[in-house]
């Protein structure tokens, strides 16, 4: 059944215990075998990305394995964290996004300075760093269990940052899925980005897939744009998104603001930060899915 948007802003905020994660995967399996866009894994990387802010071991591991996989490692270090989660068939890396109340990562954050990152351009000094923290346990393992599986990359906001890099220093066939991931490097970056299937979904106006400014940054990948009108589409125009603005969202929020509803509500998915909350993207993907 198709699930509505937040409508409170609790809702929004990670980690979120109350959402079902991964409930629908045996009606929804994931298919290995697809090399293109497959909405049916996307939903599956993304409700992993998600699960990845939940702090909780014994509840992350329960839904991992009501889904089927074998095994779930978690890397964690000066408050970066990924997941490696497993079966027969694949090996899934999921990245955490930031958390709002952790400092280290709102400096990774704010860290916009470009690096080298070796001789393949330049990236986000913060984000490399992040990377750097995790890659030694997450190589490691990578190489241990790799053989035989399908390596899939994932990751929501700064996870989605992560999951580019990791993928960019791993260097072997994988598929990379991303949601309201920033921009990661530089124009030489992006150009010697090896062609693996990658996949970067936006949701309506996201505002950090705007970040950092475009002016020495670059995305990488091909853009899934998920619309508030239940489409998806390889990308927006910025005359569609004005568009979308005046005819539909500028209109919606004065009538609920004539309806005496409060401020914050008001504003409740129609705006470019709820737009990034990954229970945004989780409803929307899921959505199009069932439609």
């Amino acid at each position: 059944m198709p699930k509505t948007m937040p409508t409170q802003i609790s809702d929004l905020r990670v980690p979120n215990l109350n959402w079902d994660y991964l409930a629908e995967a045996q009606s929804y399996p994931f298919s290995e075998a697809k090399d293109g866009l497959d909405l049916v894994n996307a939903w599956w990387l993304l409700e992993i990305a998600f699960l990845t802010y939940v702090p909780d071991r014994d509840f992350v591991n329960g839904k991992l394995k009501r889904a089927g996989f074998r095994g779930a490692l978690t890397i964690h270090r000066k408050n970066n964290l990924a997941l490696v989660i497993r079966d027969p068939k694949k090996l899934i890396v999921s990245f955490r996004g930031t958390l709002l109340n952790n400092l280290d990562n709102l400096i990774t954050d704010a860290k916009i300075a470009r690096t080298e990152f070796g001789d393949r351009g330049l990236v986000h000094r913060g984000f490399l760093g992040a990377l750097d923290s995790l890659w030694e346990d997450l190589e490691a393992e990578l190489h241990a269990r790799s053989s035989g599986r399908d390596i899939w990359f994932t990751g929501h906001s700064l996870g989605g940052a992560l999951a580019v890099l990791a993928a960019a220093r791993w260097q072997r066939p994988c598929r990379i899925y991303t949601f309201g991931c920033p921009r990661v490097g530089d124009r030489t970056f992006r150009d010697n980005f090896r062609p693996f299937p990658h996949y970067r979904f936006v949701h309506d106006h996201d505002a950090i897939t705007q970040l950092p400014p475009p002016l020495g940054y670059r995305h990488v990948g091909q853009v899934c744009h998920l619309r508030r009108d239940g489409k998806i589409e390889d990308g927006t125009s910025p005359w569609h998104q004005l568009k979308d603005n005046v005819t539909d969202r500028i209109p919606k929020l004065i009538q609920r603001i004539r309806h005496d509803q409060g401020a914050w509500e008001a504003l409740l998915g129609d705006n470019a930060f709820s737009d990034h909350c990954p229970i945004s993207y989780a409803t929307r993907l899921w959505n199009l899915i069932e439609k």
